[in-house]
């Protein structure tokens, strides 16, 4: 196999052209967040596209809302190029503010809703961030203060914000909104739209800017789209998601493996995605029971009580995804094993590698953890056949190379 690369450009060849020539051969290129929303929109716009327990929009209204919020960004004064840090928790608005964020050409950076307030001006200051956007509250904690804190750290911060809806139940129990606050209603901002969805002209190659998270240690990773959707198809092919049934999520979309089995992977499918966060039990049952049977994604640490809740049965959900998480690929716990019987649900285990790679991989019948890149993982695009996984062949530590791995400069390896 051989690295896969782009035709050489001509000089008689006009800019139009040479890009069709470059799109076609990375069949990857063409897709990003901003094109699948719109093509979900265009194709199914009535359908459920996404929920968080308070809030449920179809693919149009999320369409309508995150195109209203990105003229908003432009019109509070927020240049192409310019980076908006979100602390995105599960909710609808964080899908709402990231999509938005890509579509007014700005560079979204994520960090998780827990994050602390030195560490998020930090993060901050390492993507040169001007504005920062939280939830008011979040369960227990309260990121939009800890905006406020990292301000003071933060000299290049010029603005806070908060992505919230009017009527909200959540907002009852928030407390008053801190003075400096910029409050953006994504419903409202739509209703007053009377524009088409994604018209405001700007160039689609701001919308491909990188997705960027944090690592553990604090370190940025800076995510090509095309990189997160080659995961998301791998994703959605190991997990046999479609469709019709939903999506149902314990990962926040501020991270590598949060982003691609939500988001992406929804949008890829066509799934509605159901946000649960933070997590609570009895909620989380309730919410399973109260939709088709759903592909479920859950820490492999919740794995006994999902089975002492008896959710582990092909009649409850489609699926049992169960996420492991480590710093590489030599550290990794082996995930819990289950017995295996009859009536089970398929069950696929996501390694999430850092803040690199979320590889997916079906458990055997025996109910033990399925091991990690047995056989390297390829997808079919295009007539082209795409390494998104596999073990490199060099280094002494275990290390991994394809197109869906952050941070490959050449991702493709077409057999």
């Amino acid at each position: 196999m051989t690295p896969a690369t782009a035709p050489g450009s001509a000089d008689f060849l006009m800019s139009d052209q040479r890009q069709d020539l470059q799109t076609r051969a990375d069949p990857l290129r063409s897709f990003d967040l901003d094109t699948l929303l719109a093509g979900a929109a265009r194709l199914r716009g009535d359908r459920k596209a996404i929920a968080d327990g308070s809030r449920s929009l179809s693919f149009e209204e999320l369409d309508r809302q995150a195109n209203a919020v990105a003229t908003q960004f432009g019109a509070l004064g927020l240049g192409v190029g310019e980076c908006v840090l979100l602390v995105a928790g599960l909710r609808v608005s964080a899908i709402v503010g990231i999509i938005a964020g890509l579509r007014a050409g700005l560079q979204v950076a994520l960090a998780p809703a827990h994050i602390d307030a030195a560490s998020l001006a930090a993060c901050a200051g390492d993507v040169s961030a001007c504005v920062l956007i939280a939830d008011r509250s979040y369960g227990k904690i309260a990121p939009l203060e800890a905006c406020f804190e990292a301000a003071l750290l933060s000299p290049r911060v010029r603005m806070i914000s908060t992505l919230r809806y009017a009527d909200d139940v959540r907002v009852e129990t928030a407390g008053a909104d801190l003075d400096g606050v910029v409050v953006i209603d994504p419903a409202a901002l739509a209703a007053r739209d009377t524009g088409n969805a994604n018209s405001f002209g700007l160039s689609r190659i701001a919308t491909r800017l990188p997705i960027v998270t944090f690592g553990a240690d604090g370190s940025l990773i800076a995510h090509d789209q095309r990189t997160l959707v080659a995961a998301g198809l791998d994703f959605v092919a190991k997990a046999r998601v479609g469709m019709r049934l939903p999506i149902i999520t314990t990962l926040a979309p501020s991270s590598f493996a949060g982003l691609v089995a939500g988001p992406f992977a929804s949008l890829l499918a066509g799934a509605p995605l159901l946000l649960h966060g933070p997590f609570d039990a009895a909620a989380f049952v309730q919410t399973i029971d109260s939709c088709e049977p759903a592909h479920v994604i859950v820490p492999s640490s919740l794995l006994p009580m999902c089975e002492a809740a008896g959710l582990v049965r092909a009649t409850r959900i489609a699926s049992l995804v169960l996420v492991s998480r480590a710093q590489a690929a030599s550290h990794f716990l082996e995930p819990p094993s289950f017995a295996a019987g009859l009536g089970l649900p398929p069950v696929i285990d996501l390694y999430a590698i850092g803040e690199i790679a979320a590889i997916a991989e079906a458990r055997p019948t025996s109910g033990r953890p399925a091991a990690l890149l047995p056989e390297p993982h390829v997808i079919a695009l295009e007539d082209q056949r795409i390494l998104v996984a596999g073990w490199a062949e060099d280094g002494m530590e275990p290390s991994f190379e394809g197109a869906g791995i952050s941070g490959i400069s050449s991702p493709y390896r077409a057999s």
